[in-house]
């Protein structure tokens, strides 16, 4: 039995070191990815599996609709897609965007949708990126400069988030997705070619596929699978 337990210890304790030589980056999976399901496999062995529970039911209804169902976005039932130009979105949005030209991106924001959207540069507008803040965050104070060198008040950054939470329902993979939604709960309904995953030390940003075109990823309020949403993201 101790024989078996050493073989066991020392083939776990190997496997990162070879995975990290392993400088091929064609179908194989990546080393973080691959120590993730290792570490879920001993814990399914050794019972130590977590029990979420029963995910929250999020009643359909509010409006706009944006379903994210398989590879494809409906707003309203009307599809569009990362790759499409802004003007299509903004049909499919209801409301008035404020749209930022002045970078090398055009940014769209719908102050009372609680969605942005970004072009690939201010000459290709096609999407590149959708946005959207199921929940918004008070910004920090610490994390700009409040006073110059001089001692003089220093002006904080322009604050270019919309100004209010997403209103309506939305879903992935027929689970819906509000404020109060935890990760687990995401990540136990998706669909499993998702891959929806956190990184080895943190879970604050997990991540996943959405389409060949297009990437997801979430923000949540706190560094484990029980953060809710901030913002979920789909981009290049």
């Amino acid at each position: 039995m101790m024989r078996l337990a050493l073989i066991f210890l020392i083939g776990i304790s190997v496997v990162p070191a070879c995975l990290a030589t392993d400088t091929n980056a064609g179908d194989k999976p990546l080393m973080q990815d691959v120590w993730s399901e290792v570490l879920k496999k001993a814990a399914q062995g050794g019972g130590g599996l977590k029990h979420y529970g029963k995910p929250r039911i999020v009643a359909k209804g509010a409006k706009p609709e944006i379903i994210l169902k398989e590879k494809s976005i409906y707003i309203n039932g009307k599809p569009v897609a990362i790759g499409q130009t802004i003007e299509a979105w903004k049909k499919a949005l209801p409301g008035k965007a404020i749209c930022d030209t002045s970078s090398p991106r055009v940014r769209c924001v719908w102050d009372d949708l609680g969605i942005d959207i970004v072009t690939v540069s201010d000459k290709n507008l096609a999407v590149s990126q959708f946005q959207i803040y199921f929940n918004r965050k008070q910004r920090e104070p610490w994390t700009y400069a409040t006073t110059r060198p001089d001692g003089t008040p220093a002006t904080p950054p322009k604050d270019d988030r919309p100004k209010h939470p997403f209103p309506g329902y939305f879903e992935l993979d027929g689970f819906g997705i509000d404020a109060k939604t935890m990760f687990w709960e995401i990540r136990s309904a998706a669909h499993p070619s998702r891959q929806l995953r956190c990184d080895l030390r943190s879970c604050s940003h997990p991540h996943g596929a959405f389409n060949d075109e297009a990437g997801l990823y979430l923000r949540l309020n706190r560094a484990d699978e029980y953060g809710v949403v901030y913002e979920l993201i789909l981009s290049r």
